[in-house]
């Protein structure tokens, strides 16, 4: 440290008394006098960091009782400091955290702080240290955050004891100021902060970080992985009660008090969650997502909560179309709630329409994470495989932001699942209607199509569902109890459900509500979760215990890892499906290996657009292995890589920090496909793409007019699918769209009992994947712009190439004839237009498509659909 310091050596000294041997003092400035109840006391300033945290520095004023020091205010510093200086240079404020401070001192103290604050930040930001997602947040300065003025601790030192040397240290020993256990995780270089910029030798005693900032946070990640592994060592449990609840509304108003719906015959439950599907069912719902029905459903739950004797806050609600989720807390609560988070997911056609999805919302609870997510899956008897692919869809769809880097669901301690599943019972109605009289409910539960999926491991793995005892809450005559007596007669079932996940969770009871206006009934279930409540002494005592195995490990060797393999093939690599290889890293050594991929000379990205490799970077103890995917995925944001050959090849660089680097080489082999590819390409090959046989020309007059492989997918639906109620609106599944895509590819003919859903889908999945847009991107604006005019909206087409021209023409005429069927198919031209626009008028990936462009789109393609 250099005595660049403006104090006497004895005032130096007791500061050096006050400071740990982790922290690092930067400069010690006296700046007036303060007047304390009628009396002068000196005062000074002091700049200080503590060690392993280098993105945090702290201001700490001071005041001298005798040959006393004492730490009157602790100020943080970071990227939202602001010095001001006044006028007459005898007083200046710095702000911090929206706070002013006002400071008396000279010209010269407050060039020197304005001076070191200024270097303070420009090394941090030299070092490219992210202010915004500090993890200590300042902690390590709690422990001097006592204000004397205003609690009189400046009386309590004895004025007689002059010489006796009692520090700060010896004054939290006394228990005169509270002492919080800083956390000091690791080592930071700060050196140009102690002298000039024209000084350019260092202190020979100065220690130094051996670590670079990227270390430092792969090995602060490391620690907060431990902690959460041990959570339940250094927590202490706390239990709670959470009232679930699901209802398909629909479409209806709420009409009858919920208390019902809300009750809880053991009090009143910490937590409550309501799902809610159908509460907007119109067609302006499902493309625009209003929320005005939102509003009075969350009016009537208020309404029932107001009657319990405890008071509830709303945490957060979350609509997507007819899904709504509302999440209450008790307010005796409400300060163990943190990091908020909602997400949605549709998963309808293309995720365009939100006929079906899912909401969550995600938080902690003291330190337990909980997410509640409300659902609706695919409809129908048959359709048990859609609604597992919906439910995979969803649980990878939502993804929350808080953490440094996007979690899932299944990165969260307690999982709540409920909703309209919409899983029937596969097994006669007659025979379920006896059942059910007869209240043989657990030999009907056998042939529920849920705990079946559930059993093959294919459908919600990991989640519990508690035993059901009440009848089939599907589908009733509106305004009574009478199974449907429709024309359809569908099978009574549990399509309402309530699913969990996680440890410590205990369900009280699972039942259903007798209300009258849907043709579901609702279902809640009250559980009881232990949550855990961090202990900071024992969080402080193992964090300490993790760092010295960190530095033990560290200062033993330089670190030595091996690959398995430095040669990848992906072999016959598909459009839309990923392909995966893994390689394994080991770590052989005795010390711990920080590992990352590197660009090569002269390139920004580690790789190539077109793969992707799951960890890119982190962390091995001695003997620790780490598989490592590597992932190729051809959609279309990567298929022009692809469209000229079919091998592709790149080169890998893993880097270990302080050892060599492994290269490994990547090739894979592509399968064309029409899909990811572009009209006029796919027009002068007279077989398949993959098999390479062209017509030898680019003429359209000795070519196709429209690609083969559209007019197979369009001439399917005019030959099966014109009649098919909700066609290009319904989802189709997913093992049958790859299987249609194969065949087009192939030259294959199509298996007859493809669904027509399936084919819709591809159809629309093959616009959205060309490489140039129906209609190209210099053309978006022009066609958003003048959607209004019909006469302007045929002037754009005719602009378009001769190949578009020709397939948008295709496609109009189709469309036209599939709406002559509207009264068999339910379709409308808002709905046909709301799915294609979508596909055939594409944005720039780099723009956001906003809901008035969205609409826009939809008038455009409204235009030739209504008009002659």
């Amino acid at each position: 440290m250099q005595q660049s310091i403006t104090v006497s050596d004895t005032l130096l000294q007791k500061l050096c008394k006050i400071l740990r041997q982790s922290e690092n003092l930067f400069f010690f400035h006296e700046v007036g006098l303060a007047d304390v109840k009628g009396k002068a006391y000196r005062r000074f300033l002091s700049l200080i960091s503590v060690d392993n945290i280098p993105t945090e520095f702290g201001l700490l004023i001071l005041m001298k009782k005798r040959l006393h020091l004492v730490v009157v205010k602790a100020l943080p510093i970071c990227s939202d400091w602001v010095l001001k200086k006044h006028q007459n240079n005898k007083t200046f404020e710095i702000q911090f955290q929206n706070t002013w401070y006002i400071i008396t001192g000279t010209k010269n103290v407050i060039e020197s702080i304005d001076k070191r604050l200024q270097k303070a930040h420009k090394l941090a930001v030299e070092n490219n240290y992210n202010f915004a997602n500090i993890s200590s947040h300042h902690l390590w300065l709690q422990r001097f955050s006592t204000d004397f003025l205003s609690n009189s601790n400046m009386e309590n030192i004895p004025e007689d004891d002059i010489d006796s040397g009692i520090s700060l240290r010896e004054q939290i020993k006394k228990g005169l100021v509270e002492n919080t256990i800083p956390i000091t995780d690791r080592s930071f270089s700060t050196d140009n902060l102690n002298s000039d910029e024209s000084n350019t030798e260092k202190d020979p005693n100065q220690i130094y970080s051996r670590s670079s900032p990227e270390i430092i946070k792969l090995r602060d990640d490391w620690i907060k992985s431990e902690l959460a592994k041990h959570k339940e060592e250094i927590s202490e449990e706390m239990p709670i009660r959470i009232l679930c609840g699901t209802w398909n509304v629909n479409n209806t108003k709420p009409s009858e008090s919920l208390e019902d719906f809300l009750s809880d015959p053991d009090g009143s439950p910490d937590l409550i969650a309501l799902g809610f599907q159908e509460i907007d069912t119109t067609k302006s719902g499902l493309i625009s997502n209003d929320i005005s029905k939102k509003k009075g459903w969350e009016e009537k739950i208020q309404e029932a909560l107001q009657a319990k004797n405890s008071k509830y806050l709303l945490i957060r609600s979350k609509q997507l179309a007819g899904i709504l989720i509302c999440v209450f807390v008790k307010d005796d609560h409400k300060r163990a709630i943190s990091d908020i988070e909602t997400d949605e997911t549709a998963v309808g056609v293309l995720g365009i329409l939100a006929n079906k999805g899912a909401v969550a919302v995600r938080f902690n609870f003291y330190d337990t994470s909980i997410v509640f997510i409300s659902s609706h899956l695919a409809c129908h008897l048959s359709n048990v495989s859609k609604r597992n692919q919906d439910q995979k869809s969803i649980t990878k769809g939502l993804i929350f932001h808080k953490s440094t880097s996007p979690i899932t669901i299944l990165d969260t301690d307690v999982i709540f699942w409920f909703g309209d599943l919409n899983y029937r019972i596969s097994y006669p109605r007659a025979e379920v209607k006896r059942m059910i009289k007869e209240k043989k409910y657990s030999e009907l539960f056998v042939y529920d199509q849920l705990q079946a999926q559930m059993k093959l491991g294919v459908a919600f793995v990991g989640f519990l569902e508690g035993k059901i005892d009440f009848a089939p809450t599907y589908k009733y005559d509106l305004g009574t109890n009478i199974y449907d007596t429709s024309e359809k007669r569908r099978i009574p079932a549990w399509c309402d459900r309530i699913l969990f996940r996680g440890k410590g969770i205990q369900q009280e009871n699972y039942r259903r509500h007798e209300y009258l206006y849907s043709d579901h009934k609702p279902v809640s279930s009250i559980f009881q979760v232990k949550v855990c409540k961090i202990i900071p002494e024992k969080q402080q005592q193992y964090r300490s215990k993790l760092i010295k195995e960190l530095d033990k490990i560290e200062n033993e060797t330089i670190p030595h890892a091996t690959v398995d393999k430095n040669m990848i093939v992906f072999e016959n690599v598909l459009y839309n499906e990923p392909s995966t290889q893994q390689i394994t890293l080991s770590n052989e050594g005795s010390v711990w290996v920080h590992f990352k991929f590197i660009p090569k000379m002269n390139e920004s990205d580690i790789c190539q657009p077109w793969l992707k490799i799951d960890k890119t970077k982190g962390l091995l103890l001695p003997g620790q292995k780490i598989t490592i995917n590597l992932s190729i995925f051809v959609d279309v944001h990567t298929s022009h890589f692809f469209s000229r050959q079919n091998y592709i090849e790149d080169i890998i660089i893993l880097h270990l920090e302080g050892g060599k680097d492994h290269f490994i080489s990547i090739r894979a082999n592509y399968l064309q496909s029409c899909f990811g590819s572009n009209l006029e390409t796919l027009v002068t090959y007279s077989t398949t793409l993959r098999t390479g046989t062209t017509n030898n020309t680019t003429s359209t007059k000795a070519g196709l007019l429209v690609p083969k492989e559209l007019w197979r997918m369009f001439d399917f639906i005019y030959q099966h699918g014109l009649d098919i109620p909700n066609i290009f609106i319904e989802a189709g599944d997913i093992t049958e769209i790859q299987y249609i895509r194969e065949c087009l590819d192939t030259g294959q003919p199509f298996n007859q009992d493809v669904h027509p859903y399936s084919v819709a889908e591809s159809i629309l999945r093959f616009f959205e994947s060309l490489q140039t847009p129906l209609i190209p991107s210099d053309l978006y604006k022009p066609a958003v712009e003048h959607s209004s005019s019909f006469n302007d909206c045929k002037r754009i087409i005719r602009q378009l190439p001769i190949v578009h021209q020709n397939v948008f023409i295709y496609l109009i005429s189709f469309l036209r004839e599939l709406l002559l069927h509207k009264d068999s198919n339910g379709t409308t031209p808002e709905r046909i237009a709301s799915a294609f626009s979508q596909v055939i008028l594409r944005k720039p990936i780099s723009e956001k498509t906003t809901m008035r462009d969205s609409n826009k789109k939809v008038t455009f393609l409204l235009n030739f659909l209504q008009n002659n």
